[in-house]
This record gives structure tokens, sequence and C-alpha cells, in this order.
């Protein structure tokens, strides 16, 4: 081995203070890293989105998450929210199947994974064709399926009515079954079957 420069022996004795500088940084920098990855949190992940609330206007709330508050436009909704609109207040919902759900003022819905619950009020339906099964959407004991159509959906104090202004739903209620086609109604009391008009 050769000697340092104050004449000392050994393999760190020709090093400079600079070299001792950059390497003690290099270190902190390996050490910092190891404990910041170590330290990091645990990738959770998050509940599905089940649909979009694109437009709010006028009292909009929204209960989801075991907490309420505005609905405001462009918010992620989860499965089991309900949203709700005032007297005169409008919503529009995209849902996860591509449709369309406008809220009247005085309406409440609550969103479920495979179904929508209308619990209060009037919702226009605006059904893309559906490759697989679409939304079922249920007004108390009346449920309605409808893919490629248009169609108003009232829940009244006894039943319901569904309205399809294009294409075709389906009404099923305790009493009965029945094909709704464009221009046509379907009105429902208590467990009876769907009487057309």
């Amino acid at each position: 081995m050769s000697e340092g420069p104050n004449g000392s022996g050994g393999f760190f004795a020709g090093m400079k203070w600079w070299h001792w500088l950059v390497g003690g940084i290099l270190l902190l920098a390996l050490v910092t890293g190891g404990i910041f990855l170590l330290k990091r949190p645990k990738t959770v992940q998050s509940a599905s989105m089940q649909a979009r609330l694109e437009l709010a206007a006028g009292e909009v709330t929204l209960e989801q998450g075991g907490s309420g508050g505005p609905g405001l436009s462009g918010v992620a909704l989860l499965p089991e929210a309900t949203v709700k609109t005032g007297s005169g207040a409008r919503a529009l919902v995209r849902l996860s199947d591509g449709s369309a759900l406008f809220l009247r003022g005085g309406t409440a819905v609550r969103l479920g994974s495979e179904r929508i619950e209308l619990k209060s009020g009037e919702v226009w339906l605006d059904a893309p064709p559906a490759e697989r099964t679409g939304m079922v959407h249920q007004l108390g004991e009346i449920t309605v399926f409808a893919a490629d159509a248009g169609l108003s959906m009232k829940r009244t104090e006894t039943g319901g009515v569904v309205y399809v202004a294009r294409g075709t739903a389906t009404v099923s209620a305790p009493g009965g079954r029945s094909e709704v086609q464009a221009g046509m109604q379907a009105l429902v009391e208590g467990k009876s079957a769907p009487a057309l008009s």
C-alpha cells in the first residue's frame, strides 16, 4: 500500500475531504429512500363508482358513505347513494350502464349496484342500447326494465305511472307484467297488473 500525504498508510489515506462529503451524501440518500419505501402507506382499493351527478340545479342533496350534503355537479356517486331534489330543483345522473336519469323537483332516488330505486317523485330515463342486462328501476313493488328507450317514471302514493316515449319498456307489478310500447302509458294501482292506455 502507498503512504498517505502525512506518511500514514491505509486504504483511505489518499482520499480527499470532498470524497468523504460525496460518499456521506450518497449514503444519506440511500438510507432516506429506504425508510420512505418501508413506511409508504398501503394502497387501498376505493369503492367502485356507480354513477356521476352531471348536473345539479337548485336544492340537490346527496347522501352517501354515511354522510350527507349538497350535491355538486361532477361528483362521483357510489353504490347505495341517495340523490334528492328539492322543489323546483333538477338533477342529471349518468349511470354506469350509460343511461341518463333526469330527476324533477321533489324526487329521491337510491342507486344500487344493479337497480335504481325511485323513492318519490318523477324521473326521465334515457336508456341506451344494451348488450348486457341494463339497470332495473324499482318504484315500490313495480319493476321497470328498458333498453334503447326513453320513458318517464312517476311514483304515486298507491303505485306508479310509466310513460314510454321511445322504444319499449317491461313493467312488472305483483298482479302481472306488460310490455309498454312507444306512445303508451302503464298505470299500476296497488298490487294490480299494469293497465295500459
